[in-house]
């Protein structure tokens, strides 16, 4: 057992995901490892934020909270510090908030013209955005876990308010956005696949072996995550109402 590290407290950390919980600084070494897969994707954001053509905001809220997924991903799996929770599920639950906030920023920047044009009317937004904000919301409280009500996994919060968020926004989409967000499906499909292998219990799951399915998980969901990030960031940013709207909608 680790130490200072209270046993039932470990057993909460990484126990649900079949890895075989081992003495050392990495408690779940094939877990921990593939959590790099998120650093690796928040920093090719925030390169990609440097880049003309998108939206620089989004880039850098969502690739410093990939990058602290990462960490707290690494934490979780590895050394399993008392704040290892913590990081784990808030950093989940930033990036959730980082898409909300820029699907309301582009609400709150259209006009009533351009809502009607694409088939919304300001309540109805204002609704969808809320809706969106329910499965972040539900992750809090984000101390770790005593025994209490269980809360939704990170991976399952980001998955919802991504695809909500997708739907929402669809109406001031670009090609480029679509095209990035069908990628992020596929990646997500397989990375939701290996996340219902790596549970404890699952037929797949084998807790001493090396190649672990929930580490699979950690890198196909940030390749997705990634994908899903550049289709937010690739809508025109600057205000969607105004001199070519009509245009893009058509698009």
């Amino acid at each position: 057992m680790l130490t200072g590290v209270h046993p039932a407290f470990l057993v909460a950390l990484g126990g649900s995901d079949c890895e075989r919980l081992r003495v050392g600084w990495l408690a779940q070494p094939a877990n921990a490892v593939s959590s790099l897969a998120y650093v690796a994707a928040g920093l090719w954001l925030l390169w990609r934020a440097g880049r003309p053509g998108v939206n620089r905001g989004m880039l850098l809220g969502a690739g410093v909270a990939t990058i602290l997924i990462g960490v707290g991903s690494v934490a979780y799996h590895g050394p399993q510090p008392g704040w290892a929770q913590l990081a784990h599920d808030a950093s989940a639950a930033w990036l959730s908030l980082v898409v909300i906030g820029q699907i309301g920023w582009r609400f709150a920047q259209a006009d009533d013209r351009r809502l009607a044009m694409a088939g919304l009317k300001a309540p109805a937004a204002c609704l969808g955005v809320a809706l969106a904000a329910a499965p972040a919301l539900a992750a809090f409280p984000v101390l770790p876990s005593t025994g209490s009500a269980p809360r939704l996994p990170g991976g399952l919060v980001v998955a919802v308010v991504l695809v909500v968020g997708a739907v929402l926004a669809h109406p001031t989409t670009t090609p480029a956005a679509l095209a990035a967000w069908r990628r992020s499906a596929v990646w997500m499909a397989l990375a939701l696949a290996a996340y219902a292998a790596g549970r404890t219990g699952s037929a797949l799951c084998r807790p001493g072996v090396l190649w672990q399915p929930h580490a699979a998980w950690h890198v196909v969901s940030a390749a997705g995550l990634l994908c899903a990030v550049l289709g937010f960031a690739a809508r025109a940013p600057g205000r969607i109402g105004g001199a070519g709207s009509a245009a893009e909608l058509r698009r």
